[in-house]
């Protein structure tokens, strides 16, 4: 059934199996998100709610991030002690290629013995691409955990179920080399970057560009994508996103009543609601096939050519990326003239997206503090625009045309 004329042709049931039906996106569809403006780490995050994994009924919020590609969730949040400790899953030895590999069950989660490594950032979410990737927010911090796979349920009326995905399932985070509990940092994370996160075997680091969405049958690993492209859309609805902008709650998640759900992540795209956008073109190329997947057009949401302006002087040319992983704005080093060592809270900074789109805002101090940031890869300058992007502003991905815009 259609639920509520939103859009959503509504999970369900599988005869007595607990399975539920990936959703059908018929019409653009908002679900309920949770902006918190100070989250138990310090930073500020807008949460999506994940009500079910498999057929595990689950309570948790993980960091909206449109600065990575796919689910990373807490495996001790998820499976009990006899299943998983901060050493890994219980009787999953890691494979010696070119191994078969083995897997194991848990309320329908299947879980392989691949075992995976990807960066995250100071605030656990951020611009995720993989354990040699660029990290905007030093020093790197690395998770590791077991490829599964499974359904997602997810909104604040778990009104949304994706069909089976790949999942890095996070036993235990290095912080500069010390090993601490995925508590200890944001490791919950919905990333809906329209990329690729390539994932990398934890000691080999033997990487995949594969698409899978079920365990492959021998050592390799499988990337992560964003869980919307699972979904189901009508003819006239492309795969993707727009975010609206929300205001930031000063509230505790997990204390009933204290923070309310605001629908600003709308999934589907459509040249309605994209009407009055200022909208560019993204790079893009077709990923091969994988095991047991279709190609899919893969895009950086990086925007280069763009442009920095400090105090309405000093400019730079840079690559920017809109990060609601981050809270501040974090600037590329690289080339920049005329720009101080330190940003001072209270400085107008200007940034013009692509050809056209110009945001403007002041330094601020604590989470949208502006810092500057050493090179990232050879090359690449980029400046990262945190989630106070969206105080005032809206943005569309859509994975289909490969574009992204801005209003």
């Amino acid at each position: 059934m259609v639920s509520q004329g939103g859009g959503i042709v509504a999970a369900a049931n599988v005869g007595n199996v607990d399975v539920q039906c990936n959703t059908v996106i018929s019409s653009p569809s908002a679900i309920g998100i949770y902006p918190v403006a100070t989250a138990s780490d310090g930073y500020s995050h807008a949460y999506v709610p994940v009500t079910m994994v498999g057929n595990n009924k689950v309570s948790i919020n993980a960091a909206l991030d449109t600065g990575s590609s796919g689910v990373v969730l807490n495996a001790l949040d998820l499976f009990p002690s006899s299943v998983v400790t901060a050493d890994g899953f219980v009787g999953l030895n890691p494979p010696i290629l070119p191994d078969t590999i083995q897997t194991i069950t848990y309320n329908g989660i299947t879980v392989t013995n691949i075992v995976l490594e990807t960066t995250l950032n100071d605030e656990g979410a951020g611009f995720n691409v993989g354990w040699f990737g660029a990290v905007t927010n030093p020093p790197a911090i690395f998770a590791i955990g077991n490829l599964g796979f499974a359904q997602v349920s997810f909104g604040s009326a778990g009104q949304i179920t994706t069909s089976v995905i790949p999942i890095l399932f996070v036993y235990q985070v290095l912080v500069q080399g010390a090993a601490v509990s995925p508590d200890t940092v944001t490791s919950n994370i919905f990333g809906v970057n329209p990329s690729l996160t390539t994932m990398y075997q934890r000691g080999s680091h033997i990487s995949s560009v594969a698409v899978c969405n079920t365990a492959p049958s021998a050592s390799s690993a499988c990337g992560l994508l964003s869980p919307l492209r699972s979904l189901t859309y009508a003819s006239t609805v492309d795969p993707g996103y727009v975010l609206q902008p929300f205001t930031l709650q000063n509230c505790t998640l997990g204390t009933p009543g204290s923070c309310s759900a605001v629908p600003s992540l709308q999934v589907g795209v459509t040249p309605a609601v994209t009407a009055g956008f200022t909208a560019v073109a993204l790079s893009c190329s077709q990923l091969p096939s994988g095991t047991s997947a279709p190609s899919v057009k893969i895009c950086s949401q990086v925007v280069s050519p763009s442009t920095v302006a400090f105090a309405g002087s000093s400019t730079s040319t840079a690559s920017v990326i809109v990060n609601t992983g981050n809270s501040g704005m974090m600037m590329g080093t690289v080339n920049l003239t005329g720009f101080p060592a330190t940003i001072s809270a209270g400085t107008p900074i200007s940034v013009t997206m692509g050809p056209a789109f110009n945001y403007s805002f002041t330094a601020g101090t604590g989470n949208f503090a502006t810092t500057l940031t050493p090179q990232l890869n050879s090359g690449v300058e980029l400046t990262d625009i945190g989630i106070g992007f969206f105080a005032t502003h809206a943005m569309f991905v859509d994975y289909q045309a490969g574009t992204e815009g801005w209003k």
